[in-house]
């Protein structure tokens, strides 16, 4: 398992090693942008801020690796980036790119116009505003679905099913008839 060396956060200078089968391990980013080294699990992009008047408006971005990750953005407009394995990428404030890597993964951009990528295999999507769009190109996945809290949403193109919260506008629109609509 990682240690902790130094109470003081990481530097870009910094290097992180881990073995395999060492328990879970998450990074937590103050200040830059961070790829996950091999055998660590998780990222969290911190919403601290050195820079003068504490809000430098840059926005850091986390990148996965070949194994099952959690990247967790902050306020700032963030780009997430998943690789191998079933990806948690999760944003925050902001108007956050989250781009899915080759596992079945679920994205989720929370407040903010959120762009989100599927990848090769079906994804989950969850989407908080009619701004948030999802991308999924033709052959990656047959089984992607969007959840969508209390309004309506038009699907993207190759996502196959819109799940509606209970409550939520019964107007939910397909772009061809092999789409599913559910609420």
């Amino acid at each position: 398992m990682a240690k902790a060396i130094s109470k003081e956060p990481l530097k870009v200078s910094d290097r992180i090693y881990e073995n395999a089968n060492e328990g879970i391990d998450t990074v937590i980013s103050h200040s830059f942008s961070y790829k996950l080294a091999d055998h660590v699990e998780e990222l969290r992009l911190s919403t601290w801020d050195r820079s003068p008047g504490g809000s430098s408006g840059w926005g850091y971005h986390g990148y996965g690796n070949d194994q099952a990750n959690k990247l967790y953005g902050n306020v700032k407009d963030n780009k997430l980036r998943g690789y191998g394995g079933a990806d948690l990428l999760v944003g925050d404030a902001g108007k956050d790119t989250l781009e899915d890597g080759t596992g079945s993964d679920a994205l989720d951009g929370g407040a903010g116009a959120d762009r989100m990528y599927g990848g090769t295999q079906s994804d989950v999507y969850y989407v908080d505003s009619w701004s948030d769009a999802v991308y999924e190109y033709a052959g990656e996945g047959d089984n992607d679905v969007v959840y969508s809290c209390s309004f309506s949403y038009k699907l993207a193109l190759n996502v196959e099913r819109l799940y509606l919260s209970e409550g939520a506008s019964p107007y939910g629109r397909c772009r061809d008839c092999l789409q599913r609509l559910w609420q």
